[in-house]
């Protein structure tokens, strides 16, 4: 086996010869002439084992030139590597896949409920974009009815879901911050004189509700109880859930709807509704958060990720101007229920 000598350098990519102690004989050779040197080349000389040769000046040239054009090539190599490792950390950046629905202002889909808004797409997906776009991520929105997006993000076919209270998804990995604060409001026609005063005075009533959602406990044990009893509570599922309850409301097949006031306000302002239906009570408001997946290994890192950027947005000032663009307002100070 061939010993290294103790005088080698070893770059761990490259190994060099060892460097031969010889008389300067460039000098002799030629005096009064400019030797072409390389840091491989000490001077123009044919070295085999102990012998040292002079070597004329037409081969050592075309040795420097060899040994540079090597040097250019293994450049040109590390460069193309590199750019080839830039662009494959490009392409497989994280990609973090959150649900989204119909519940403008919150989140907003174009008119064929096929992909979100372009020009206000709500202000959750301005929020998430502006904590996780400048960590290096890419934020993806799926569109999702909210009982299918709950599923997908138990089994990690999603990522995060947006956004449900605690007490809605216990098994979901929940952030230390809240992307929202949201109530729920009844609201009936403006014929009615019907007001929410306490679970009592649902008795007469048919509540028209979205499926799966959770209103609370006392209201959700209610709905859970009732649920087959189209005489009293009537669900819809979907992404136009709003749509079709305001429609049964004004059809009379239900008398009351329960849902988020934003959202339904926002519905109502649009299709020029106000005069036909009105709020008549809202229950305790409850913080909402993106929920993420426990099947994602990945999970606690993107929610500690969100409550720092929420508090960075908050602390800048960029939070604020994100919910004016929506009309709405810093929801931190607010009481609510877990």
């Amino acid at each position: 086996m061939n010993k290294k000598s103790p005088e080698s350098k070893d770059s761990g990519l490259f190994s060099f010869p060892p460097t031969q102690h010889v008389p300067d004989y460039n000098r002799q050779i030629a005096p009064n002439m400019v030797i072409p040197y390389d840091d491989c080349i000490p001077h123009p000389l044919h070295v085999t084992g102990s012998n040292v040769e002079p070597v004329s000046l037409r081969k050592a040239g075309k040795y420097h030139t060899t040994l540079r054009h090597e040097r250019e090539d293994t450049m040109r190599w590390i460069i193309a590597m590199t750019l080839v490792l830039s662009l494959y950390a490009t392409a497989h950046a994280d990609t973090i896949r959150f649900s989204y629905d119909d519940w403008c202002p919150y989140s907003c889909l174009n008119d064929d409920h096929t992909a979100i808004a372009a020009e206000y797409p709500g202000y959750y997906a301005e929020v998430l974009r502006a904590i996780y776009e400048p960590l290096g991520y890419s934020v993806e929105f799926s569109i999702r009815p909210w009982e299918r997006a709950l599923e997908e993000a138990a089994d990690g076919r999603l990522d995060a879901v947006l956004s449900p209270a605690k007490s809605e998804a216990p098994n979901l990995i929940f952030p230390d911050e809240s992307i929202a604060e949201l109530g729920w409001c009844f609201y009936t026609r403006s014929d009615s004189t019907w007001r929410y005063t306490g679970l009592s005075s649902l008795q007469g009533q048919i509540l028209g509700v979205l499926r799966g959602n959770n209103f609370g406990d006392a209201i959700t044990e209610y709905i859970a109880a009732n649920s087959k009893d189209a005489a009293k509570v009537q669900e819809v599922s979907g992404l136009d859930f709003i749509d079709k309850n305001i429609r049964k409301l004004q059809g009379k097949r239900i008398s009351v709807m329960l849902d988020e006031p934003a959202t339904t306000d926002y519905f109502i302002m649009q299709n020029n509704l106000a005069h036909d239906i009105v709020k008549a009570g809202c229950l305790p408001s409850q913080k909402m958060y993106p929920a993420f997946s426990p099947a994602n290994p990945a999970s606690a890192t993107y929610a500690r990720e969100f409550t720092e950027g929420i508090r960075r947005l908050r602390e800048s000032g960029r939070l604020k101007a994100i919910l004016a663009r929506y009309g709405l307002t810093d929801w931190k100070n607010q009481p609510a229920s877990e």
